[in-house]
C-alpha cells in the first residue's frame, strides 16, 4: 500500500459515480448471500441463521470485489511482514484507550465493573466480534478506502470518506440508540483508517477493533462524551507522535 499524494478531486468527470457503484456492488454480493444463507436456514435448521450471518455476507462480497478490483488481499493491506510487530501496535493502541477512561473513571469516583461471563459467552462473544472486525477492516480500511484512494490519490480524503461511510452504516444497527453513537463510530472510522494509513496494512486496525469491541462488551464503566472523546484523543495524539517519529526516521536515512 503506498500512499503518494496526487491532487484529484473525487467529484469530478465520473469518478464519484464509480467508487459510489462498486461499493453498491459489494452489498448487493453480501444481499445474495445472505439470500443463500438464508434459504438453506429454512430448508435445515429452521429458519434459524446464525447472529453473525450479515457480517460473514458483508466479508464474502468485499472479498469478491477485492479480487475483482485489485487481484490481492496484499494491495488492501494483508501483507505478510511484521505481522507481529503490527499486531502488538494495535494491542498497545487499545491499552492506552482503556487505561485512558478507566483513569478518567477513577479520577472521578466512578466504580469500573466486569460483567460475570461464562467461558461459553466469552468464547461466542470473542469468535463474533473476531469475525466482525475482519469483516469490517476487509469493507471499510480495506476495499473502500482502497477503492477511493484509488481515485483521489489522497490518503486524508480516503480516510475520512470512508468514515463516514462506516459511520453511516452503523445508524441501521438496533444497538445504536443516538447520534453519539454515530459521533463514535466516526471517531473510531477515521483513527482506523489513520493506523492503516500509517502501518500500511490491516493487521494492527484489526487487533484494535477486535479488543475495542471485545473489552467494551464486558468493562461496566461511565462512557460520557468527555470521558470516551478523551480516549480518543490520547490515541490520535499517539498515532501522531509516533508518524512524525517515523518521518524523522525516514528523513534521517535518506539524509
Amino acid at each position: 500500500m503506498n500512499f503518494n499524494k496526487k491532487r484529484f478531486n473525487l467529484f469530478t468527470s465520473n469518478a464519484y459515480t464509480q467508487v459510489i457503484l462498486k461499493i453498491i456492488k459489494v452489498f448487493l454480493i453480501a444481499t445474495l448471500c445472505l439470500i443463500l444463507l438464508a434459504i438453506i436456514a429454512i430448508l435445515f435448521n429452521n429458519g434459524k441463521m446464525p447472529s453473525c450471518s450479515i457480517v460473514i455476507c458483508l466479508m464474502v462480497g468485499s472479498l469478491l470485489a477485492i479480487k475483482q478490483e485489485f487481484g490481492s488481499l496484499k494491495v488492501v493491506g494483508f501483507t505478510s511482514k511484521n505481522v507481529y510487530k503490527h499486531i502488538s501496535y494495535g494491542l498497545a493502541l487499545c491499552i492506552i484507550y482503556y487505561l485512558t477512561i478507566i483513569g478518567i473513571n477513577l479520577l472521578l469516583g466512578y466504580s469500573v465493573d466486569i460483567k460475570s461471563l461464562s467461558n461459553i459467552e466469552i468464547t461466542v462473544t470473542l469468535i463474533n466480534y473476531i469475525i466482525v472486525a475482519f469483516s469490517e477492516e476487509i469493507l471499510f480500511r480495506g476495499y473502500i478506502f482502497k477503492l477511493v484512494y484509488k481515485q483521489t490519490h489522497v490518503a486524508n480524503k480516503a480516510v475520512i470518506i470512508q468514515a463516514i461511510i462506516f459511520s453511516a452504516i452503523h445508524i441501521v444497527n438496533p444497538t445504536y440508540e443516538n447520534l453519539l453513537e454515530f459521533i463514535y463510530a466516526l471517531i473510531i472510522g477515521i483513527i482506523l483508517g489513520f493506523l492503516v494509513v500509517q502501518q500500511q496494512n490491516l493487521w494492527g486496525a484489526i487487533v484494535f477493533h477486535i479488543l475495542f469491541n471485545c473489552v467494551n462488551e464486558i468493562l461496566i464503566l461511565n462512557k460520557s462524551l468527555y470521558v470516551v472523546l478523551t480516549g480518543f484523543v490520547i490515541v490520535g495524539l499517539f498515532l501522531i507522535s509516533v508518524y512524525k517519529k517515523k518521518q524523522i526516521h525516514l528523513i534521517k536515512n535518506k539524509n
